[in-house]
Order: C-alpha cells, then sequence, then structure tokens
C-alpha cells in the first residue's frame, strides 16, 4: 500500500474490519469505480488481496462479475500465505526423510470424509482460514488416525511483526491455544515436518521483532526508514500530523536563479530539497554536467545518497548534521554565492550567518509540511483516538522540531491519566535541534525515556534502537538469573 500515490482513493473491504463487506457489495464496489474511470477516461482500479488471488481468494467469483460488467482485467499472481507463512515460522512443507507430498485445505467443513482421505495421503497438512474451527480441525486429525503426539503449529498474524507461533502437539494444541489466546488470521500446519520450526525458527529472532516504532508524518523519505526498521522485524506506524505538501509557486524562482548562473554553491539540509530541486531542474532539459561549475554541500548522509541517485557527488558534506555543521564548512571553505533550496519552515540559523558575513545567498522554499488539523483514518476514528494509540508503540521519533511543536499542539487536547503516562513510548529525536524542542514544549514524563542518537541518520536511528532493545534484553536476562539464583538460595 505504501507504494500507491498519495492522491490513491483506498477502500477497506477486509474481513476483519468494521467495514466487513459481503462479496455482493465488493463487486458493486469495483463496478462503481470502473464507471468512474469509464468517466475520466483515466485510472487503474486495483483489487488488492493477500496472498495469491487464485487460492481461497473469491477470484472466480470477481472474474465472472468483471465478464458480466465487461470490465477489462489481468490477474497478478501472489505469494500464497500456506507456504510463505510457515517459511516465516521456519517450517518448510516438504523436507527429505521427513515429508514428501503437502496438502492445503480450507478450515470449513462441508465435506469432512473426502478431508480425511486427503489427510491420510498427505506428510504435511496445511489449513487456511482454520482457527475458528481448531478443536474440529484436531478431531478430524485424530480419527484420520494420526497421533495425539503429532506436532502441529499455528502461526499468528504471519509475515507480521505481530507474528505468534504455537507449537505443540495434537494432544494439548487446543488448550494451549486458548492459553496464549491465540486469534486469526491463522496458518495451521500438522505432521512431522513441524518440529524444524523448533531450531530453524529466524524471523521472531529479528533484532526489533515485536516492536512498534511510530514516526509523526507522511513522506516518500520514510520509505528508507520503513525498510530498515521492516528489515529487522520491527513495525513502522505513520500518525500523519503532519502532511507533505510541495510549493509550485516557487517553482519559477528557482529556474531562474540556475538559469542565470549567477550562484556558485548549492546548499541542501535535508533529502526532500534534493528530490524537489530535481523535479524542477528537469525542465531545464539539462544533466549533471550543468553542475560541473558548482561547489554543492550537504549536511548529512541521508541527503548526499539521495543526491548521489542524480548522478551527482557532494564536494562537502557538513562537519556535524545539523544547520551549525554546515555552516563551518561553508566557513571553512569559503564560499559565497549560495542557493539554498529549503522547506518553507526551518531554523533560520544558516540566513543569520549569511547575513553577518555578507555572504551572498538565495533561500527558495520548494516544500513544506502541513499540520493535519483534522484527521480521520480509514475507520472514521478521530485522531485524538490515533494519539492515544501512542501508548502501543515502543518508541517514537520526532524528526524535527516542527513534528514536536504540533504534536505538543495535539497532545494539550487528550487527557491521560498519570498511571498510563509511565506507559509512554521511549522517546528518539533526528538532531540537536529537536531534541532541545522536545525538552522544551513536552513534560519530563513524556521525555525522561528519550534518545538522542549521534548520527541522525535512518540507519543512526534504527540502529541506536537496535542497541536499546539489545541492552534491555540483557538487563532482563540478568533480572531473570538473579531471581532464579536468590530462590536457589532460599531453598537451600
Amino acid at each position: 500500500m505504501g507504494l500507491c500515490p498519495q492522491k490513491t482513493k483506498k477502500i477497506s473491504v477486509g474481513k476483519l474490519t468494521p467495514l466487513k463487506t459481503e462479496q455482493e457489495k465488493i463487486n458493486q464496489l469495483i463496478f462503481a469505480a470502473f464507471l468512474s474511470l469509464k468517466r475520466r477516461r483515466s485510472g487503474v482500479i486495483v483489487r488488492f488481496k493477500g496472498g495469491d488471488p487464485s487460492i481461497f481468494g473469491r477470484m472466480k467469483e470477481e472474474i465472472a462479475f468483471a465478464l458480466e460488467k465487461k470490465i477489462p482485467f489481468e490477474i497478478v499472481p501472489g505469494v500464497s500465505s500456506f507456504h510463505a507463512v510457515p517459511t516465516y515460522a521456519g517450517i518448510p512443507l516438504t523436507a527429505r526423510g521427513i515429508a514428501g507430498n503437502f496438502s492445503v485445505l480450507t478450515g470449513h467443513f462441508e465435506n469432512p470424509h473426502k478431508k480425511i482421505k486427503i489427510i491420510k495421503a498427505s506428510d504435511t497438512t496445511v489449513y487456511l482460514m482454520g482457527i475458528k474451527n481448531l478443536t474440529k480441525i484436531v478431531d478430524l486429525n485424530l480419527k484420520s488416525g494420526k497421533s495425539p503426539q503429532t506436532p502441529i503449529a499455528i502461526i499468528e498474524k504471519g509475515t507480521l511483526p505481530t507474528q505468534k507461533t504455537l507449537i505443540s502437539t495434537l494432544a494439548k494444541v487446543v488448550a494451549e491455544a486458548k492459553a496464549r489466546k491465540i486469534s486469526h488470521p491463522g496458518v495451521i500446519v500438522i505432521g512431522k515436518i513441524v518440529k524444524l520450526g523448533e531450531d530453524f525458527a529466524w524471523y521472531e529472532k529479528q533484532p526489533l521483532f515485536g516492536k512498534n516504532i511510530g514516526i509523526l508524518k507522511e513522506s516518500q523519505e520514510l520509505k528508507k526508514l520503513s525498510q530498515l526498521i521492516l528489515a529487522n522485524g520491527g513495525n513502522l506506524l505513520t500518525l500523519p500530523l503532519l502532511k507533505f505538501k510541495k510549493i509550485t509557486k516557487n517553482h519559477p524562482d528557482l529556474l531562474k536563479a540556475l538559469e542565470t548562473r549567477k550562484f556558485k554553491t548549492i546548499v541542501f539540509t535535508s533529502a526532500p530539497a534534493v528530490k524537489e530541486f530535481f523535479e524542477i531542474f528537469k525542465q531545464l532539459h539539462q544533466d549533471a554536467r550543468y553542475f560541473a561549475n558548482y561547489k554543492i554541500v550537504v549536511i548529512g548522509s541521508e541527503t548526499e545518497k539521495t543526491l548521489n541517485k542524480y548522478h551527482l557527488k557532494a564536494d562537502y558534506l557538513g562537519e556535524e548534521a545539523n544547520q551549525e555543521g554546515v555552516w563551518q564548512t561553508i566557513k571553512k571553505n569559503k564560499l559565497n554565492n549560495i542557493l539554498f533550496p529549503k522547506a518553507k519552515v526551518t531554523r533560520d540559523f544558516l540566513e543569520k550567518k549569511w547575513l553577518e558575513e555578507k555572504i551572498e545567498f538565495k533561500t527558495i522554499s520548494l516544500y513544506e509540511y502541513e499540520p493535519q488539523k483534522t484527521t480521520l483514518n480509514q475507520f472514521n476514528q478521530p485522531f485524538t483516538h490515533q494519539l492515544a494509540r501512542l501508548l502501543e508503540l515502543d518508541f517514537l521519533i520526532f524528526t524535527s522540531s516542527l513534528s514536536v511543536k504540533v504534536f505538543h499542539e495535539h497532545w494539550k487536547k487528550i487527557k491521560i491519566s498519570q498511571q498510563k503516562l509511565k506507559e509512554f513510548p521511549r522517546v528518539i529525536t533526528m538532531g540537536k535541534t529537536t531534541h532541545e524542542t522536545m525538552h522544551s514544549l513536552l513534560p519530563p514524563a513524556l521525555t525522561k525515556n528519550s534518545h538522542h542518537p549521534k548520527d541522525s541518520s535512518f540507519a543512526g536511528l534504527v540502529t541506536k534502537i537496535m542497541e536499546i532493545v539489545a541492552g534491555e534484553a540483557r538487563q532482563d536476562t540478568e533480572d531473570t538469573r538473579r531471581k532464579t539464583s536468590t530462590e536457589q538460595e532460599g531453598r537451600e
């Protein structure tokens, strides 16, 4: 979903949402969207489904409807949960000497006698949509001749950072699933092969597995941060306090400044500034050779990496990843005639220094982050409800002073008890100024668990979070060891 353009209209028809939608209603939504695009003569409708649409995915009904209504279509195969989810639990479906075949069944019971025949012929049996009928599935496998000691795995919310795996036996699984509060969606695997999951499990051992990390704005640049967090098993949640907006009225000013070639230095203090700059630069129909006589200064590694995507290397990197560091670099190298494409709202430290030193410069605001005054999510819940969900987070990231200020305005409207405040997530700030703004505006109850990594790149943020998590895990292990030791001494 993160690959969709910002203007894409998203309609939730999932079976687990308050908007649970029957198939006929889904068909009508598709038809209405088709008629709308037909009138506009442009656009694409995507019926996005989990797993593979051809496996227990109601593809037959929707394709038949599309043919009836003369809606053109194409089918994109996906990765089905029947094998993807067990793989994320370290459970293969076949293995030499253990399982040479497998079957995939639904958890529904329209033809139990037929299923018994399939179970008897299968080394491994996978059930989709079977959590509600777990007791019946266990009974069916016992009736088919399976031993009560046959291994069984239930993988809840597989492939997600909230994945939970239970490995048990047919004799014990119902009671253990109830005790662990296992719920749907989930995939069930039965057979000797399941035992491999005890050693092969990998996903739930990731350094950030199960950690929910929140950030307070929507932006394309967050894709890299999301990828880093997901790659380490965590989950990035976006609370859209701030929304990215281009400032198109200033495009002519930038084009004019580039055409005159009056400036000799370009300063970038953010990755979005680089991206917006080059989107506008394309209108000149020039290439990288255009910048042969320019000196380019970037604030930090993330901004530098974005610049590299346009086949350019920075001449100078700020001595620190903040405006003070950029100023030291400019001063040290006696740079002048500066073009400064930037966000509308930023610190004015650099401009003040340039004025003091009588350095010629021009600032052009190319984008801004607009505070979201009122926001409803896809389930029509007010934004105050979303902010209350902060207590479910393990970490909260502030990327700028503006994000702190807007958060502060919203937070003042929410009433949360002092006891609940103790559950507030640990705060991570990007940049020294953001850290100072946070301490100046937010109460100590929210900032006492704050951290400010020296490396304020996305990689630096994720590394810092992993260090905190690893430190807490070591502390938990040490506390458990001490408790066990004390209990043993008491028995002696």
